[in-house]
């Protein structure tokens, strides 16, 4: 886990079926019913910035320890970034931004 490029924290994550390509999520909110996401458009794929369904997120296998203290530094406007790539294989490459606040 990332905050403003610095690692604050990190867990094995595995995820149910394939990863093809690069998937982004933004929080839009957290209510009585829990998280709502929406999917973000990504260059070069199709425009969706649709609410992600509950279904989706079971998908995500992580350690329990790590999911509770993600969930409690989350607030709206949190990005998640799933890819096939591995964070710790090969260099650290350049730097580029993924996902950018237009605000």
């Amino acid at each position: 886990m990332l905050r403003n490029g610095i690692e604050i924290g990190a867990a094995t994550v595995s995820v149910a079926g394939p990863v093809a390509g690069t998937w982004a999520y933004a929080l839009r909110s957290i209510d009585g019913d829990g998280q709502h996401w929406l999917r973000l458009p990504l260059p070069g794929g199709k425009p969706s910035d649709l609410a992600v369904p509950r279904e989706e997120w079971a998908r995500f296998q992580v350690p329990e320890e790590f999911r509770r203290a993600v969930a409690g530094i989350l607030q709206p406007g949190s990005k998640v970034i799933v890819t096939s790539d591995s964070r710790s294989a090969g260099s650290a490459g350049s730097s580029m931004t993924v996902v950018a606040d237009a605000s």
